[in-house]
């Protein structure tokens, strides 16, 4: 059931992903297709699929098995033949008033029952749009029509994207855009429809399911978060060494536009909050030379957050790039067209995710776009300045260089930190933070929006965001702490830092000014909490480092205590950076 209105909000466990699927056809196969998909994930997971066209009723009653199964992803697959009944074949067998109030009141029924679901579940949902028919009884003047069949159809799908507007768990899926994309010809088996009530043909039920899966892989974090690609017959046609910076295919002819086109989509990925690097055996300074002055390159040096162009092996570049970016090798994805390289990185190096590109580069774009692992739940301003940030990183990292000690290159950074009460337009990163960050984030609870506003709104919890800058420029809001308030005990149930800001000590700053702000309180104790995960060793020791005391358990997440007034906050709390509290 919900929890948008209690104090208490507890975390699903991990073990189990369950879907729920309810459609109003027969949608036997999709089960197995879905399974395929999670378990290529690596998820365990329950699928349940309600009984054949009985969606309402699973809905209706908060004691059927849909509820019972406790999903965590409700799909609501309804077809245009179920909501419209006789007037799918003849919708002008009523008057044009009659048929606007009817279509006004399958979608109202329709956003009924999405209401339902998510108030009755905490569940993320992906609804199904409406198919818009190739057929019209009226047939060629089918456009001539001033509210004809297809036109009520299209408004009722353009209307139930606004209702996903500002519903965030909630997803319309663009059904009737997927149909287009195989032909909806080939969609519809009529044999299989007069059979089984079959209304797709089951040989695209895996495209189906892969299209789903593009929404579990953010819901889990399971995203990348940068393209790493080749240069040569990657990112232009030919070989730079070979061919020369003249000689190259990339521009306005029918050879060298794939791979402009190519470029354009990185690009508006990027943008977007992707991050790209390269990675290649070349002459760096051609590289560089050809990033700089062809007239048809899309991408420029300053897009690329990493570039690694030497003649060094490409799985030992790919984990300089993990690092210089610290990021995980499985928040990357490798773009090249020599087969053999990239079975030798699947091989070396499986965390990462290779893509081969295709014999013909006028598939390349195609081969992009068709990635679902680069799916967002939402984007937010901090994704959009993620590359410029980066570029930021690297004059830090230049000016590291020019001080002796560590001490003196972070004093002369003349970093400031702002802890701030979380507002609503800082819920969609704070949550973003929540299901993304691992290496400091001391319980790695993943919450959504919805959760996050619950806790805003408890007289008991207080969620801050942090935001970090320094000379160089805005790190963005990187960091998030939780706090509920027990009689006389404070826990903080969240701490996490963003890993740009990790060694820097800000992370013991802020421990310092929440033991501040709980002495302001009245409240005598502290309490941390840490449960430890296979990504999350660099928080380890935080608490015990602070000189907290580990409070001995049973369960896994352990319980550390600062008593206020006794225990003596180390000198960790560093002298160079600016709190502001707010």
């Amino acid at each position: 059931m919900s929890t948008k209105n209690e104090d208490i909000i507890t975390e699903r466990p991990d073990k189990q992903f369950t879907v729920a699927v309810l459609s109003g056809s027969t949608f036997q196969g999709i089960k197995k297709a879905i399974g395929a998909e999670l378990d290529e994930i690596g998820l365990v997971h329950e699928i349940y699929l309600a009984p054949y066209n009985q969606y309402m009723q699973e809905i209706i009653n908060i004691d059927s098995a849909l509820y019972c199964a406790n999903p965590q992803l409700v799909i609501l697959a309804v077809d245009l033949r179920n909501v419209l009944g006789e007037l799918f074949f003849d919708p002008y067998m009523i008057s044009e008033k009659e048929r606007k109030q009817r279509m006004a009141d399958i979608l109202d029924s329709h956003k009924q029952l999405i209401m339902t679901l998510l108030e009755e579940t905490d569940a993320q949902m992906i609804v199904h749009n409406f198919e818009v028919p190739t057929y019209s009884p009226l047939g060629i003047i089918e456009g001539k029509q001033e509210y004809g069949y297809k036109r009520s159809i299209e408004e009722m799908n353009e209307e139930l994207r606004l209702f996903a507007v500002g519903r965030n768990r909630l997803f319309i899926f663009d059904y009737n855009g997927f149909l287009s994309g195989i032909g909806k010809r080939n969609a519809f088996d009529w044999k299989m429809y007069y059979i089984g009530d079959i209304s797709l043909n089951p040989i695209y039920l895996k495209l189906l399911a892969h299209e789903y899966a593009g929404y579990v892989k953010p819901m889990l974090s399971k995203v990348k978060k940068c393209l790493v690609l080749d240069c040569d017959n990657t990112l232009w046609g030919g070989i730079l060494g070979e061919d020369g910076v003249d000689g190259i295919e990339l521009g306005p002819t029918s050879e060298g536009k794939p791979f402009v086109e190519f470029q354009k989509y990185l690009l508006a990925l990027n943008k977007r909050g992707l991050l790209l690097a390269i990675n290649s055996k070349n002459n760096r300074e051609d590289v560089l030379k050809l990033l700089h002055e062809h007239p048809y390159m899309i991408l420029r040096e300053e897009h690329f957050s990493s570039i690694q162009v030497n003649w060094e092996d490409k799985p030992s570049n790919m984990i300089t790039i993990s690092k210089e970016l610290n990021i995980g090798l499985d928040s990357l994805v490798f773009f090249d067209d020599d087969r053999t390289i990239c079975a030798i990185m699947r091989s070396i190096l499986p965390q990462i995710t290779v893509v081969e590109m295709p014999d013909d580069p006028a598939l390349y774009s195609e081969t992009l776009l068709t990635l679902n692992e680069l799916n967002l739940m939402q984007i937010t301003d901090e994704d959009r300045k993620r590359s410029d940030m980066y570029m930021v990183e690297r004059k830090r990292n230049e000016a590291t260089k020019q001080h002796g000690s560590l001490e003196d290159f972070l004093r002369s950074l003349e970093l400031t930190v702002e802890i701030s009460r979380a507002n609503d337009s800082t819920v969609p990163r704070i949550s973003q933070l929540t299901q993304k960050t691992n290496q400091f984030n001391l319980t790695t609870k993943r919450y959504s929006e919805e959760e996050i506003r619950s806790f805003m709104n408890s007289p008991n919890y207080v969620v801050k965001s942090l935001r970090v800058w320094d000379k160089f420029g805005d790190y963005g809001l990187t960091g998030v702490v939780i706090t509920r308030d027990d009689g006389q005990e404070r826990i903080i149930e969240e701490f996490l830092l963003s890993c740009r800001v990790l060694g820097k000590n800000v992370e013991f700053s802020v421990l310092s000014q929440l033991i501040d702000d709980t002495k302001k309180d009245g409240i005598k104790t502290l309490i941390g909490l840490f449960e430890k995960t296979s990504k999350n060793i660099p928080a380890e020791r935080f608490y015990k480092e602070a000189m907290f005391e580990q409070v001995i358990g049973d369960d896994a997440l352990q319980r550390s205590v600062f008593t206020i007034g006794q225990t003596i906050f180390p000198s960790k709390r560093a002298k160079f950076i600016t709190i502001i509290s707010t």
